[in-house]
C-alpha cells in the first residue's frame, strides 16, 4: 500500500504500488523495485510483544470501553494535531488517539487508560547530554534543561548500533528501547563496545501517554 497526495496526479507517495516502492532518500523522491524475499520474515520477540499490545488495544476500543468513554476520546482528539508520514498535519480520530497514548503506556509498563486527560500543558527539554563514563566501558545519557510546569513522569532512552563509521547515520527502524527511567534520571549504558559508534535517542513522557520532544546524538564508545 502507498500513501499519496493528489492521487490522480500524485505529488508525493510512500509505500508500495505493485512492483514499485516509493520513498524519500536525501530529500529526493525515489521510485525503485519493491523489495521481496523468498522466505517469510520471522518477527522478533519484541515485535510480537508490541503487535499483541496493539491488538489488545484495538479490541478494547469496541469490547471494553463504553460509548461514554469512546466519546471522551473523540472529544479530546478534536483538540489534537498529528504529523503523518508525508509530513502533513492532520486531526486524529478518537480511536487513533486512544491507541497511540495507550501504546506508550503499555510500553512503559502501565495499564490501559479508558479516558484521556484534559487540560495538560506541553512540556519540553532543552538538552540531551551523552558522555563517555570516566574510565570507559559505558555511556551516560541524561535529559536536561526542564522547562516550566509539571515534570514528566518517565524518560525513554533508545539506542542504535554499533557502527564502524561516524558517517553512518542510524535509521529510525534501527533504534531499540534500552531503558525507561522513572522518575527521569541518568541512564548508564554499560553494554557498548569500545571503538564503535552508537546513536542515542531520548524523550520525556507522562503517564497519560503524552511524550515530549525527541533528541538524538552520536557517540564513540571509548
Amino acid at each position: 500500500m502507498a500513501i499519496v497526495i493528489n492521487p490522480a496526479l500524485s505529488l508525493d507517495a510512500s509505500g508500495n504500488v505493485g512492483g514499485v516502492c516509493y520513498s524519500k532518500w536525501r530529500g529526493l523522491q525515489i521510485a525503485r523495485k519493491a523489495w521481496s524475499t523468498p522466505t517469510p520474515i520471522v518477527p522478533t520477540s519484541l515485535q510480537t510483544t508490541y503487535e499483541n499490545m496493539l491488538i489488545t488495544l484495538a479490541e478494547s476500543w469496541g469490547q471494553v470501553l463504553n460509548e461514554t468513554e469512546r466519546e471522551s476520546w473523540r472529544k479530546k482528539a478534536r483538540e489534537e494535531r498529528k504529523i503523518g508520514r508525508l509530513a502533513i498535519s492532520y486531526q486524529p480520530s478518537g480511536y487513533q488517539l486512544f491507541c497511540s497514548r495507550n501504546m506508550i503506556r503499555s510500553v512503559v509498563g502501565l495499564g490501559m487508560a479508558t479516558r484521556p486527560e484534559f487540560g495538560m500543558l506541553p512540556f519540553y527539554y532543552s538538552n540531551f547530554r551523552v558522555e563517555i563514563v570516566v574510565g570507559g566501558g559505558a555511556v551516560e545519557c541524561e535529559l536536561e534543561g526542564w522547562g516550566s510546569g509539571d515534570e514528566p513522569d518517565f524518560g525513554q532512552f533508545f539506542r542504535a548500533g554499533p557502527y564502524k563509521s561516524a558517517g553512518r547515520t542510524a535509521l529510525a527502524c534501527e533504534y531499540r528501547l534500552k531503558s525507561v527511567e522513572r522518575p527521569i534520571d541518568v541512564f548508564t549504558d554499560s553494554t557498548v563496545i569500545a571503538g564503535k559508534y552508537y546513536w542515542y535517542r531520548a524523550r520525556g513522557g507522562r503517564d497519560c501517554g503524552v511524550v515530549g520532544n525527541l533528541f538524538q546524538t552520536q557517540v564513540l564508545a571509548a
